[in-house]
Formats: C-alpha cells, sequence, structure tokens
C-alpha cells in the first residue's frame, strides 16, 4: 500500500492512524462517483484505486496531455500537517499571480464555508482573494488552472476524524463536486 512518510497523522489511542494517501484516494473516489452519476467527465493523474505513488513530473504530463485534448482545470485533494496538533482549518493554493485558478480556488472556498461552517478557513487575502500562492509542480508546470485544497489538518486529532469518518469524506467530496459543477457552468 502507498504511504508516503510523514504524511500522516500521529498515533492516537483508540483512533485508527490517517495515511493522507489513503484518505485522498478514498475522497477522490467518492468525487469520481458522484461526478460518474451526474454524467460529468473527469479524468486523473492518480489514480484513487492504485495505491503507487505517481511521480510529480508524471502527473503534469498527464494533467497537460489532458489539456490538449479538452478544456479541463483540476483538483488536487490533500489534507495538511504542521507539528502543533491544536492548528485546524482549511486553504487552497493556486500558482502565483492571477489565474484562472484563483477563480476556481474562490468557488471552492466558498462551498467548503457552506459545508463546513465550524471550521476555519486560513486565507491569504494578501493579495485581494482567498488563496494561497505556491509553486507546487502541479500548480505551476500545468497548462490548466489547477487548485491544490488541503481538507483540514490531519495531525489535529478531531480534524483526523472528521477526514475518515464516512460523513466527512462524503462533505469533503461533495464540495468538490459542486465546485466543479460550479466551475463548468460559471466560467
Amino acid at each position: 500500500m502507498y504511504v508516503t512518510p510523514g504524511k500522516r497523522s500521529p498515533k492516537w489511542e483508540g483512533q485508527p492512524q490517517l495515511f493522507e494517501g489513503v484518505n485522498n484516494r478514498q475522497i477522490m473516489q467518492r468525487v469520481a462517483d458522484k461526478l460518474h452519476e451526474k454524467g460529468i467527465k473527469h479524468l486523473f493523474t492518480v489514480l484513487p484505486t492504485d495505491w503507487h505513488d505517481v511521480d510529480l513530473d508524471e502527473r503534469v504530463a498527464i494533467a497537460n496531455a489532458y489539456q490538449r485534448e479538452f478544456k479541463t482545470f483540476g483538483v488536487s485533494i490533500h489534507s495538511n500537517g504542521v507539528r502543533n496538533q491544536t492548528v485546524r482549518g482549511y486553504e487552497v493554493f493556486t500558482s502565483p499571480g492571477q489565474t484562472q485558478a484563483d477563480k476556481v480556488a474562490t468557488i471552492w472556498a466558498e462551498e467548503m464555508k457552506k459545508s463546513f461552517l465550524n471550521l476555519r478557513p486560513r486565507p491569504d487575502n494578501s493579495d485581494g482573494d482567498f488563496d494561497k500562492e505556491a509553486k507546487f509542480a502541479i500548480l505551476r508546470k500545468t497548462s490548466a488552472p489547477w487548485i491544490l485544497v488541503e481538507n483540514e489538518f490531519h495531525t489535529n486529532k478531531e480534524a483526523a476524524e472528521l477526514l475518515m469518518s464516512e460523513a466527512g469524506q462524503e462533505e469533503f467530496a461533495n464540495v468538490i463536486v459542486r465546485t466543479i459543477e460550479r466551475v463548468i457552468n460559471e466560467l
């Protein structure tokens, strides 16, 4: 089974350990099922059923190949981790500068706020919008707009419980699906 070292929750008594790659794929599978039910075409750079790691440059190449064939945008699903186990909240990243991805990130943040009223958004409003900017390969090397979402902090016990729960995974998936639907209809 694929699990990147360090990308996991601490071991808390009475709670299974969260492995980020596994959890991301579980949410991704829910997104895929929902999109399939709605008849919305979707493609993956990492398959939700494949536990092997896919090199970042390979993910970028796959995304760019899709972009040449279809008008696309991308969502990279993650959860965050820090040493301070009290930190909670959600974040979204785009490439530096004002791009179409900023609009996608704003839509995702609006949908998160609707679904998770008690979770704290962790925005960077310094450039007039919600998203944080980063030079992650999937954001800066892809030809289509991409966002990277951080659904909570898996290093916080309550957040990890939410991320691993059926209800939590279902709602994180619903947020992404609503974001996709809005992007298709609005942008």
